[in-house]
């Protein structure tokens, strides 16, 4: 190779040979740097055309208000539907299903993630917000129509997928339109509208409650229409932008956009060092028109962009991983028996298959190997999967706890259970102006994780017949308290230690991973719940009750119809499982104090490299720099050797 190399260029003279090895070593840096794709230009494109005109702050202003009117209204149905299902599941005697739907609906929420994140990257964010929607709305009808507990369970598998993914776009384009700084206290107020809802999800849902059956498959019916009529008002704002933008700007464009040997590679790569005459936008445009314009096939640019192998992998290693989860321990029957171990070994084999594929062949990868190698993304993650395998385990069979051992009505259990949420809200916004005047957010991280603790013991203590009900109530709150602190500054490092154009996939694997400790936490409860109250209530109960034991596991209304003294052996038997599961979240925050005690200590006010906390505005003006200096050195080395 080297001896071809100085037979076509025999006559260069050593300063001629130091240029051209000058040109090569750029054209390399730059072939090496990977284009960034349709969705991530056009988003970009918005929120700088957004911040460099002041005339549009109204359509800014737009964008966060649709996203504050879809909060209220996923909000108003996360506080809402807890409510309704555990009667909808005793409608099909499956009461003790509940953690398993948990866990079906964690998984949803897990493995749709990259995929969604990946179509808001290759087509914008709103068409990643349609999909979202259309899959929300066809699992709250199939919900709604459900005739037994495998329906029901698909069913709200696909909401989650819909619900899923508009929550990672809200998070996505609040990091889009947002500096470091002031991203952690945007993304608290995303959650506000949780403050009124935390009290009005409950009556509205003990409305429907009231109405029997009926009730219970209306109130699934106005979800899938109002959440998706929201959402498209989103979808309407961004895409009234685009079309304002686009048009603005055409007339800026080249008519002639590149010459035929041009790849649009090149062209999306060396946008910042075209002709100084066009302006930033135009440029943008110019390399996004010639996306759409390129030779290949839609379905083939959408193959490979999307990278359809590494997204089937990593579905199926997840689903064969996580699915063992879903299955009960039926008698003196272990966990880790063949059927479990052969589904794991499976989604081991997918998952290595998965890393091979994605680090070797994948020109688009849905999981950059780099971002694996961010001690922080990683550190950030498990603090929050450790979080949600905590929340998930206590959590899980709380509010049939509150009304069959504290005889709570529906609506204050779910009131006492909501409070958690409702204190986390309150500390998020303050751990946003916490961490705008700090610049930092491990501490913040710490602190959470130690208020949960404080939280968790006082649950603990409190799970008893005659402690007071604001017992249980205060550590609802502490625990919430800390629980708003841990996961929106655990979300804010993660975002501060990657680029730009990698945030929408690093939030994907974060909220991934903490998906997967909420599915896990779920099958904790669910494998304790349903073995720990089937053996308190064979001890405790008279033999003439044990024909009903089944029956009381598997259906609440049946279990609060019951009075006298086989109800104070049920309460204590709900008291006894309820506390195990209290100590086993306890235990759980151990891992996750150690994880957040690993993760970087970033300043989120410096400027100087990326992923110390560099804003997007900043990551622009920077490479517009470093391509100008690369461009003028090269134009000045070259008039000097002509001359």
């Amino acid at each position: 190779m080297n001896q071809k190399s100085h037979q076509r260029h025999p006559q260069l003279p050593p300063q001629q040979e130091r240029y051209q090895d000058n040109m090569n070593f750029n054209k390399a840096k730059r072939e090496k740097q990977q284009p960034q794709q349709f969705g991530i230009l056009k988003m970009k494109l918005i929120s700088n055309y957004l911040k460099k005109n002041s005339k549009n702050n109204f359509n800014l202003k737009a964008i966060y208000l649709s996203m504050y009117i879809l909060s209220a209204i996923t909000s108003t149905e996360n506080n809402s539907l807890p409510l309704i299902e555990p009667y909808f599941l005793s409608l099909f005697n499956s009461h003790s299903a509940l953690s398993t739907i948990g866990i079906m609906t964690n998984i949803s929420l897990a493995i749709g993630k990259p995929p969604m994140s990946k179509i808001m990257d290759v087509f914008g964010r709103s068409e990643g917000i349609v999909v979202a929607m259309i899959l929300y709305s066809f699992g709250s009808i199939l919900t709604s129509s459900s005739t037994n507990v495998v329906q029901y369970g698909i069913a709200r598998m696909a909401s989650a997928l819909g619900s899923q993914g508009l929550q990672l776009a809200q998070l996505i384009i609040v990091a889009d339109t947002s500096s470091l700084e002031w991203r952690a206290l945007l993304t608290s107020t995303i959650t506000s509208p949780w403050l009124l809802t935390t009290w009005i999800g409950p009556i509205f849902a003990s409305w429907f409650l009231s109405m029997g059956e009926m009730g219970y498959r209306v109130i699934y019916l106005i979800f899938g229409f109002t959440v998706p009529l929201c959402a498209f008002s989103m979808v309407l704002v961004l895409s009234r932008e685009w079309k304002m933008i686009t048009t603005t700007l055409s007339h800026n464009l080249s008519q002639d956009h590149s010459s035929p040997s041009t790849s649009s590679q090149e062209l999306t790569i060396n946008y910042h060092s075209q002709s100084q005459t066009s302006s930033f936008d135009s440029l943008i445009i110019q390399a996004l028109k010639q996306r759409h314009h390129q030779s290949n096939t839609f379905w083939s640019q959408a193959w490979s962009q999307l990278d359809i192998v590494g997204l089937l992998l990593l579905t199926i290693s997840c689903g064969m991983l996580l699915l063992p989860l879903t299955w009960r321990v039926v008698g003196a029957e272990s966990w880790f028996d063949s059927k479990r171990c052969s589904c794991l070994a499976v989604g081991l084999i997918f998952l290595i298959l998965f890393v091979k594929y994605e680090s070797v062949y994948a020109k688009y990868p849905v999981v950059p190997i780099r971002l694996l190698k961010h001690r922080t993304l990683l550190m950030g993650s498990s603090v929050c999967f450790w979080h949600f395998i905590c929340q998930y385990t206590y959590e899980s069979y709380f509010t049939s706890f509150l009304q069959v051992a504290r005889f709570t009505s529906p609506r204050d259990a779910q009131y006492i259970q909501q409070s958690y949420l409702f204190t986390a809200c309150i500390s998020a916004m303050l751990c946003g102006l916490l961490v705008k005047w700090t610049q930092r957010y491990k501490i913040w991280v710490i602190i959470g994780i130690l208020l949960h603790g404080v939280g968790m013991l006082m649950m603990v203590r409190s799970r008893k017949l005659d402690n007071p009900m604001a017992e249980i109530v205060i550590s609802q709150i502490i625990g919430g308290f800390g629980g708003g602190f841990t996961t929106l500054a655990a979300q804010l490092g993660v975002q501060a230690v990657v680029k730009h154009s990698d945030v929408g996939i690093s939030t994907a694997v974060f909220l991934t991973i903490t998906q997967i400790g909420g599915a896990v936490g779920s099958s904790f409860a669910g494998s304790v719940w349903n073995s720990g109250l089937l053996k308190a209530l064979t001890r405790r109960l008279p033999l003439s009750e044990h024909h009903n034991i089944e029956k009381i596991v598997g259906d609440l209304r049946f279990t609060l119809e019951y009075e006298g003294i086989n109800r104070i052996k049920i309460n204590e038997s709900y008291i006894e499982v309820q506390r195990i599961l209290n100590w086993l979240a306890l235990l759980g925050l151990i891992p996750c104090l150690v994880s957040g005690m690993m993760m970087a200590n970033v300043d989120l006010s410096s400027t100087g490299d990326h992923e110390s906390g560099k804003a997007l505005d900043e990551e622009v003006e920077s490479d517009e720099r470093n391509d100008e200096e690369i461009s003028t050195n090269s134009e000045n080395e070259r008039s000097r050797l002509l001359d």
